[in-house]
């Protein structure tokens, strides 16, 4: 239960940032969200699907950075925020917590959303599945 608090938590977040982007002149908004938004800080392009996710993830080479006690999991997950950041596309900080036989537990993931649907990437290999296993629409 804790664990869909975070996610839904986090889902908000990045909603509420997405909704305060200012747009420049000229940006055509419809009630389907375009692919491409012009904002203040650049272009953002969507992802059309969870292929394309897995193949920008790939393409960072951010899951072959080897793991450290100095370079862990919230590492590699800011690190593809902020390389997705810069290559104008949308990925979001996912903070997993569990509380298993009495002993918490924190990890820190990516999510992006591709069409209506969340995806959880694990940026230390790659990984990307459909949040909490399953697909989630985003309506």
């Amino acid at each position: 239960m804790i664990k869909l608090i975070v996610i839904l938590l986090a889902l908000f977040v990045l909603l509420i940032a997405a909704v305060n982007q200012p747009l420049t002149v000229g940006t055509e908004v419809t009630d389907n969200v375009a692919d491409n938004v012009t904002c203040m800080s650049g272009n953002i392009t969507a992802f059309k699907s969870v292929d394309e996710i897995r193949q920008y993830v790939r393409y960072t080479g951010i899951q072959c950075i080897r793991y450290s006690k100095d370079f862990d999991c919230d590492d590699f997950a800011r690190l593809l925020v902020k390389q997705a950041k810069e290559d104008g596309r949308e990925i979001g900080l996912l903070i997993i917590y569990e509380n298993k036989w009495g002993k918490p537990r924190v990890h820190m993931k990516c999510f992006a959303v591709a069409g209506n649907y969340v995806y959880q990437i694990e940026p230390q290999n790659g990984n990307v599945q459909p949040l909490g296993g399953w697909e989630v629409r985003v309506d």
